[in-house]
């Protein structure tokens, strides 16, 4: 069962196979976050990177040691020091349209 997550406080918002009515505040504000949040620029670890391109790992260090992904524009190291890969960016690059 997936659960939507509280990264803050790391506890479960709500369970998958619970119903949302699209009338309620809960639908709209739901509407509301994946609207920001297809906006903003979208930071994430490598393994996700991994499942949402179907690119391995190694071909990921690859194309970052290459320079074909540029720093800043499709990675960079977060405040932790962990290396993040901007999603909207590489499938832009994907797509041929940030090359």
């Amino acid at each position: 069962m997936l659960y939507v997550r509280n990264h803050a406080q790391g506890t479960p918002l709500l369970r998958k196979s619970q119903n949302i009515n699209p009338g309620s505040s809960l639908g709209s504000m739901d509407s509301e976050f994946k609207m920001k949040a297809s906006n903003d620029p979208h930071w994430v670890l490598a393994r996700m990177v991994t499942a949402h391109t179907g690119y391995t790992d190694d071909a990921i260090r690859a194309k970052k040691r290459r320079g074909e992904w540029r720093e800043g524009i499709h990675w960079r190291k977060a405040p932790d020091n962990r290396i993040v890969f901007n999603l909207t960016s590489i499938n832009r690059w994907m797509g041929g349209l940030d090359v």
